[in-house]
């Protein structure tokens, strides 16, 4: 029968309130299979049972009455009344009889256990309690471990504990206790784990810390223990430091005691490069499911590995703030409809701190309206539809919009609402909404002579970023580059909401008169007409082939486009000086006559426009072709748009690359954003220590396969990835 007292181990209701940090940090790797031994918890809920019991609370507050964190003897004094109270005080038979149920259940006739206690505060990344309570190893019986409970529960009121409480301004009529008993592992060997370097703050490299026996003895810092570095990618041992290990921490009746190390151990690798590598593994799958940097405990018996627990590291430099997992930040649905064809390939920081610059004022708060899975762009589904069911009131209407551009999940895939307020719509979407649409209307009416002016620009600024050093090319950034940039896109976003309603509009029609399929056939030839940009590359060889273009006017115009255009480590075709005679040679090996080619598209579009007026009302068709007129020339505007947005990004990619030049990083700077970068410039170059974490996981990220087209929730893409049934749609 379940009490509230206790929980198994891996029980879904382990959460911080009610077992801790550490509980929490043991039931996730439990219930993820990795290899934690068997125990349980003993919940807050016990320790208030034992506080109210007791009538412990207003003489605990009493005792803190005086306690002062500048003086020490104060809060040693407090610390002895309340510990007082607790050697006093006894377990209520309900708890005790509830610790003692789920410990008989342990394999096992008396099992030894550890005993720990796991504070609601403790071990979380900005505050961590980490060492101020307790831990009782070789505990046997029932009267021992309910002894251990009490004494982990009076742990929570050491003068170090309410003085860092006092320090840190936690109430501390809030808190309480948990407890985690666990079978004890009989280690030969044991330590700590990084998964990070503590020392350079270097996310790429695993850091063990290791010696004989249990491993108290080097928590504990009594030992100068074994010091290995392994890199994180390929689990190689980069570096070991072999230490004098003069004592250890072993098992005696009733407890555990420290030991000198037997003489032919002492100066011994305690880990063979084997152990290492695993550890080294096992530790990138806690990070993994974590999310963050953490520090382990592990233990080796019998040639088994334990993990004992998990915490985060705290102690870093800096915790690098690049998120290469979006689906951490809650549970939404997110698709990459329509953003998955623009952005084929993973993505480095810098390229997705560019695009970031444009998208992220179309968040909410903390909830990002797009986001960085494994290097790809996912859209949050979720807050869209969010917006638009809180708008349009019912799902079938808020589906009528959103998915004609983003499309419909799959059949039982539940899409997470986000709480929206007519408010937050009011006061923060339609005020910013207002701001774009104002700017975008502005660019719109001046699209022609705004496109026909960004060549130039680009070419001017190109010269400019070669020649400048670090304060102007900051300036180029901030003044030129960046609202260049910013307008481009906001007029293809513009561009792209005018051609998708007009196409809306034409599509409703056609299907009222003709049907679906013969709809989107008409619709597929209508929006392959006029003087498509997409096409220029191709009309222009023909051009350089008849003379009337030069290799330079043809680079110039066309050759910022490629097939990985929208990153910006990629090359571009330009930068190739073998591209141009390779593009003619396999323009010649195809044989295409482009003036045949363009003919025969037009003449496929006269055929369409003539079909729908003959077989339409002449007033209808008349409404028809001027809608297709304008689908034409939109779609022309807006795909020479788009060829101008990636001009402006080979420009960004210039500047990145003067960076790396002055700041002698080279390539490198791709792994950093552009607000990074330009701390660099400017003097501050604490970012470059990301890069070889952040170059090593975009090779990871780069080795996926595709990732799916839905993902509902926490998702990691590479447990995902070795799954050999692993599915593609959602």
């Amino acid at each position: 029968m379940r009490t509230g007292y206790t929980l198994p181990l891996a029980d879904p209701q382990a959460e911080l309130a009610v077992v801790g940090g550490k509980g929490v940090s043991l039931a996730r790797l439990a219930r993820a299979g990795l290899p934690v031994p068997d125990g349980f918890h003993v919940t807050t809920a016990a320790y208030r049972r034992f506080v109210e019991e007791n009538n412990l609370r207003p003489r605990i507050l009493a005792a803190l009455e005086t306690a002062n964190p500048v003086r020490p003897e104060t809060l040693q004094a407090a610390s002895r009344t309340i510990r007082d109270l607790f050697d006093q005080a006894q377990i209520p038979p309900d708890v005790a009889g509830a610790v003692a149920q789920v410990y008989a259940a342990l394999p096992g006739k008396t099992p030894v256990v550890a005993v720990r206690s796991s504070a609601t505060a403790e071990d979380l990344p900005d505050l961590s309690f980490a060492g101020q309570q307790e831990t009782y190893l070789n505990v046997q019986g029932v009267e021992a471990v309910l002894d251990a409970v009490k004494r982990c529960w009076a742990s929570l009121w050491t003068a170090r504990a309410i003085g860092y409480r006092l320090q840190h301004g936690i109430d501390q009529s809030a808190v309480s206790l948990a407890v985690v008993v666990q079978l004890l592992v009989p280690a030969e060997t044991a330590g700590i784990l990084f998964t990070a370097n503590p020392v350079n703050g270097r996310r790429d490299q695993v850091v063990i810390s290791a010696s004989w026996g249990l491993g108290e003895a080097v928590v504990g810092g009594l030992v100068t223990p074994d010091t290995i570095i392994v890199d994180k990618a390929t689990a190689r041992v980069l570096e070991r430091q072999t230490a004098d290990k003069q004592v250890m921490t072993v098992r005696v009746d009733g407890g555990t005691e420290t030991q000198p190390v037997p003489d032919e151990l002492r100066c011994a690798p305690v880990l063979s490069d084997e152990q290492a590598a695993a550890l080294a593994r096992l530790g990138v799958q806690v990070e993994e499911l974590c999310g963050y940097p953490v520090d382990i405990e592990w233990a080796i018996a019998d040639g088994e590995l334990y993990l004992l627990q998990s915490r985060p590291i705290t102690t870093l430099t800096a915790r690098d703030p690049f998120e290469w997992n979006a689906t951490l930040a809650g549970d939404y649905l997110w698709t990459n409809m329509n953003v998955g064809e623009v952005f084929p390939a993973t993505m480095t920081p810098a390229t997705w701190s560019v695009w970031q610059e444009l998208l992220r004022n179309m968040s909410l708060g903390e909830i990002p309206a797009y986001g960085n899975i494994a290097g790809r762009m996912y859209l949050n589904y979720s807050l869209t539809y969010s917006f638009l069911l809180k708008i349009k009131r019912k799902h079938e209407r808020a589906m009528s919009v959103i998915g004609d551009a983003l499309g419909v999940p799959p059949d039982g895939v539940e899409i997470p609402l986000i709480p929206v307020s007519w408010r937050t719509i009011l006061f923060r979407l339609v005020p910013r909404e207002f701001r774009n649409e104002l700017k975008k209307n502005r660019l719109r009416k001046a699209a022609p002579e705004f496109l026909a002016t960004v060549q130039d620009r680009c070419l001017e600024v190109r010269k400019r970023i070669g020649a400048v050093q670090g304060d102007r090319l900051i300036s180029l950034w901030s003044d030129e580059i960046r609202p260049l940039w910013h307008d481009v896109y906001l007029l293809q976003d513009k561009m792209n909401e005018e051609l998708g309603a007009l196409t809306r509009k034409l599509k409703a029609e056609l299907i009222e008169f003709l049907g679906d399929d013969e709809a989107n056939a008409l619709l597929t030839t209508i929006s392959s007409a006029g003087e498509l940009a997409s096409l220029g590359p191709l009309v222009g060889l023909a051009k350089l082939k008849s003379g009337e273009l030069s290799r330079e006017e043809y680079l110039r115009q066309y050759g910022h486009r490629g097939a990985d255009e929208n990153e910006l480590a990629a090359p571009r075709p330009y930068e190739d000086p073998d591209w141009l005679d390779r593009e003619l040679a396999e323009f010649d090996r195809a044989a295409v006559d482009v003036t045949e080619m363009l003919e025969k598209r037009d003449a496929e579009f006269d055929t369409v426009r003539q079909d729908i007026a003959r077989r339409l009302p002449p007033k209808k068709a008349q409404g028809i072709e001027r809608k297709i007129i304008a689908i034409v020339e939109t779609n022309t505007l807006r795909e020479a748009t788009r060829s101008e947005l990636t001009r402006v990004l080979d420009v960004i990619r210039a500047w990145f690359l003067r960076a790396g030049e002055l700041s002698g990083l080279g390539d490198g700077v791709f792994f950093l954003t552009v607000d990074e970068v330009v701390a660099i410039l400017s003097g501050d170059t604490s970012a470059t220590a990301y890069i070889p974490a952040r170059r090593q996981m975009y090779e990871r990220c780069r080795a996926l396969p595709p990732l799916p087209r839905w993902i509902r929730g926490r998702f990691d893409p590479f447990r995902w990835a070795a799954d050999p049934n692993r599915r593609w749609d959602v």
